[in-house]
């Protein structure tokens, strides 16, 4: 199988459960954390911590960190085409879209990119939804 990276949480508790294609990793996550994955399969290990290095940098440089914050550093990681944060490798393999959901108490908004379209679609209506299938 494939590796893989489960994000759970249970009662406000983030758990990470990661399977390296060899044997399972579980951690327990700070709730108030701050946290980056990459996909296993595209970003072989020295190339996801050289990512894991440009998100702590933004970090550090940053005092924003609302939603619009967060979405343009996700457009503009780097600049690095074949490894940033929106990859495109030679248009063979390529990053489509980017998906946003913001959750605040009962209100929950969903923005998606269309990086392809150059095109973004919002919903801000999905409480109702959301609240009726639990």
């Amino acid at each position: 199988m494939e590796p893989f990276t489960f994000i759970i949480v249970d009662n406000g508790q983030p758990y990470e459960l990661r399977w390296d294609g060899h044997q399972v990793h579980a951690n327990l996550l700070d709730p108030q954390g701050f946290y980056l994955w990459s996909s296993a399969t595209l970003y072989p290990g020295e190339v996801g911590e050289m990512r894991q290095q440009w998100f702590r940098e933004w970090l550090g440089s940053s005092e924003d960190f609302s939603p619009a914050a967060i979405l343009d550093f996700h457009r503009t990681g780097w600049g690095d085409d074949w490894n940033g944060f929106v990859m495109n490798r030679e248009g063979l393999v390529q990053t489509v879209s980017i998906t946003q959901i913001v959750k605040k108490e009962v209100d929950i908004s969903l923005v998606y990119n269309d990086l392809l379209r150059n095109a973004v679609k919002q919903d801000n209506e999905l409480t109702c939804r959301f609240l009726k299938t639990q």
